[in-house]
């Protein structure tokens, strides 16, 4: 291997290295990573600079920003309380949700889909008094699985299809790994719904946790005259 391939290796186990202790933000040890091969020559300046230009980070924050503003408007509560519904406890609300959620997947990004769901999924579960922990993995499970199915239904399938290009490859088609993706998704959330009630373990949110084992402390002070 040239050496610029030996500095690469060597800076990319530095980062798993610094990723893996979490003593340092991802966002910095990333950046780190992107100077530190940009002075030893590793990469050009417009190299270093070509991921601002993807469309794929600007793609998911303006999602972001929808998701922020379907929180802070409710409208989805309606339906995702229908969607739920009042009957069933685990596997019959997740396998009224977690379709839908795979189908959103499909043509939005994950992460906001997610994002969008957690606060309504939590309050329902706090309501019902089911363990919001066998609900939102299961969701993200969703999210992921639905993402596998179309060329925009994750970031990652944009950064792969960008740099197919640029190599000359012939582009992704928009359904082309929903040949895999799809099956694998059908099979992935029917396991889910079958199997979260029993493997997830019942863990209460860390609101309900801090409300219910705070301690509370009384305190009386006498202010003196003068004082």
């Amino acid at each position: 291997m040239s050496t610029d391939a030996w500095l690469t290796l060597a800076v990319l186990a530095g980062v798993l290295a610094l990723l893996v202790r979490t003593r340092l933000s991802p966002a910095l040890v990333i950046f780190g990573a992107t100077v530190a091969l940009l002075v030893l020559g590793v990469i050009d300046t417009s190299q270093a600079l070509s991921g601002f230009s993807n469309p794929a980070p600007f793609t998911v924050a303006a999602l972001y920003v929808v998701a922020a503003a379907v929180q802070k408007t409710g409208a989805l509560t309606p339906l995702l309380q229908q969607t739920l519904g009042e009957r069933g406890w685990v596997r019959r609300p997740l396998l009224r949700v977690l379709p839908p959620t795979a189908a959103a997947s499909a043509f939005l990004n994950n992460t906001p889909i997610v994002a969008m769901l957690i606060p309504q999924v939590s309050s329902w579960a706090a309501r019902r008094g089911v363990s919001v922990s066998k609900l939102l993995m299961p969701l993200s499970f969703a999210a992921l699985l639905g993402g596998m199915t179309t060329l925009i239904g994750t970031s990652t399938n944009l950064v792969v299809a960008g740099q197919m290009s640029e190599a000359g490859l012939e582009p992704i088609g928009f359904f082309e790994i929903g040949a895999v993706g799809l099956p694998i998704a059908v099979v992935g959330i029917g396991m889910v719904v079958l199997l979260a009630r029993h493997v997830l373990p019942a863990r209460r949110s860390a609101l309900v946790e801090l409300q219910e084992e705070a301690r509370r402390f009384t305190i009386e002070m006498v202010v003196t005259p003068g004082g």
